[in-house]
């Protein structure tokens, strides 16, 4: 069974003339998701959604009111009357690759214009078996069996099978009630790994002290096309205790609900914990495995943007440790299309985000607006220190980031350094008109 894979939509606000008021105009582009070439000849459809025509009948009516179809650049305009029924959906075909999945992919419309970029999968992209003759079998069958020193089945083990190969596919389960487990992959060779969950370094509070399974050292399996491969793996506990963590500001006094990160990274895992300090300026971590973890705390206080950094080393006991908040860093500038006088925003929005040199997405979010890029372009990062790369999140479809700058030097790949308090104004994001990478570049020191 082969399982057709969902189609990235992205709606945008885009600025073009002034149209009429209750009007929405989409600007469609489609493009190949596997090439990001334009794709001329799709047709494109707009429904909205009515209410139901027999009132037992809660399922609301899809009603077709605008259609049109893509030009030899892969673009196509479609101008919507708005009504009081908010919901709409858009549909994209094509005879040589699949619709859009879901079928019916809901939107919102506002007033103004609105640009859609849709990337589909050509259909020879999968192997399609004619109906009638038979299925060459192309997955290969990962079984095994976790458990414990003394032998007993481990249940709800989370297995992971990460592929060597630069184009394979990874693949995750998680073992039945007796420990047993069951995945099918592509044939290749797998790195297999267990743990007891997805956080087995770190986790919820719990006891002073218990046992917890982290994850095993990394099991090399190769998956053959109809066949079956064994792996099966023991998981030894390791003693764990409970973290507390006190947040208090640089005057000494109790800091409720600030945001407490804690990076634990032990061999081939790392997992994130975040909490939240009561009233008493206090958080619990809990199971906390002993070795080393990151600690990273801010807080928006009086109107002031808080932050602490630092590493602690976790033994054999509970432990306490209280934590002193010092005025944060902040970054503001612009992001500048090319050939644009405003951005274009995806519903969730434009958003500069900070990582850490050396990581490619970031281990934790800020809450609140840090990062979002306003209708005019504008941006402020809050709670920065010491070294911190910058990534724009929500790039639209059909577009690309081309630089990062400050005051001419590039810092696409490049961490600022921030001291407390310290403010770094003019950063511009440029981005272009292009396909756009789907992996990150990690940020270097």
């Amino acid at each position: 069974m082969f399982r057709v894979p969902a189609i990235v939509l992205v709606l945008l606000c885009a600025l073009s003339a002034p149209l009429s008021a209750q009007t929405a105009r989409l600007l469609v582009t489609v493009v190949d998701r596997t090439t990001g070439v334009s794709i001329p000849d799709v047709r494109v459809q707009i429904f909205r959604e009515d209410p139901p025509l027999d009132p037992p009948n809660p399922t609301p009516v899809k009603t077709l009111i605008a259609s049109a179809q893509t030009d030899g650049l892969g673009t196509a305009a479609i101008s919507i009357s708005l009504d009081v029924y908010p919901q709409y959906y858009i549909r994209a075909t094509h005879k040589q690759y699949f619709p859009t999945e879901p079928e019916f992919r809901p939107m919102r419309l506002s007033e103004g214009d609105v640009a859609v970029g849709i990337e589909l999968f050509p259909r020879d992209f999968y192997i399609d078996f004619p109906v009638g003759e038979p299925t060459e079998i192309v997955h290969g069958r990962l079984v095994g069996q976790v458990s414990t020193p003394t032998g007993e089945g481990m249940p709800n083990m989370l297995i992971l099978a990460q592929s060597q190969s630069s184009t394979g596919l990874n693949g995750s389960t998680h073992t039945g009630n007796d420990g047993s487990y069951s995945l099918d992959l592509w044939p290749g060779d797998y790195k297999i790994s267990a743990a007891g969950d997805a956080s087995a370094s770190v986790a919820k509070p719990s006891s002073p002290d218990y046992s917890a399974y982290p994850v095993t050292e990394q099991t090399t399996a190769r998956i053959v096309a109809g066949r079956r491969t064994r792996a099966d793996m023991v998981l030894n506990p390791v003693r764990t205790v409970n973290l507390t963590v006190r947040v208090t500001d640089d005057l000494g006094e109790s800091v409720s609900n600030a945001d407490v990160f804690a990076l634990s990274e032990r061999g081939n895992s790392s997992a994130v914990v975040a909490g939240l300090t009561g009233e008493d300026g206090s958080a619990k971590i809990g199971r906390t495995s002993p070795g080393e973890v990151g600690l990273l705390i801010h807080a928006t206080k009086d109107q002031r943007y808080l932050i602490a950094k630092a590493k602690i080393e976790i033994q054999d006991r509970p432990l306490t440790v209280t934590m002193s908040l010092v005025p944060s860093g902040i970054i503001t500038g612009r992001v500048e299309f090319v050939g644009r006088v405003d951005p274009l925003h995806s519903p969730g929005g434009l958003r500069v985000i900070q990582t850490v040199p050396g990581r490619s997405i970031p281990i934790h979010t800020i809450k609140g607006t840090s990062g979002q890029v306003t209708a005019s372009g504008e941006f402020k990062v809050t709670h920065l220190l010491g070294e911190q790369c910058l990534v724009l999140d929500g790039i639209p479809s059909g577009w690309r980031l081309v630089d990062v700058m400050h005051n001419g030097q590039d810092y696409t790949n490049r961490a600022f350094r921030l001291e407390t308090g310290q403010i770094i104004d003019g950063v511009v994001f440029h981005v272009e008109p292009g396909t756009s990478e789907y992996s990150r570049p990690v940020c270097a020191r």
